[in-house]
């Protein structure tokens, strides 16, 4: 297992390169240091239950083409 400690704290987040607060990540089941992360993104990543394939299903959905019907003035 890695330990935040171990491995420097950057000045951005390695998932989406933002800069701010940066906190370390960890793999909920075994405590295990996964990397560093903003705070929005650890967030998310809380939200999301750690789940990959609901991510990507997210991320899918953000890139469809919007088929919904235009409202009407």
């Amino acid at each position: 297992m890695v330990e935040a400690g171990a491995t420097p704290k950057p000045a951005s987040c390695e998932a989406c390169g933002r800069d701010g607060k940066i906190c370390a990540d960890h793999e909920h089941s075994s405590g295990a240091f996964r990397g560093w992360l903003c705070a929005d993104c650890n967030l998310t990543l809380g939200k999301m239950s750690d789940n990959a394939a609901w991510l990507r299903s997210l991320a899918d959905y953000l890139e469809r083409p919007n088929e919904a019907p235009k409202p009407t003035p």
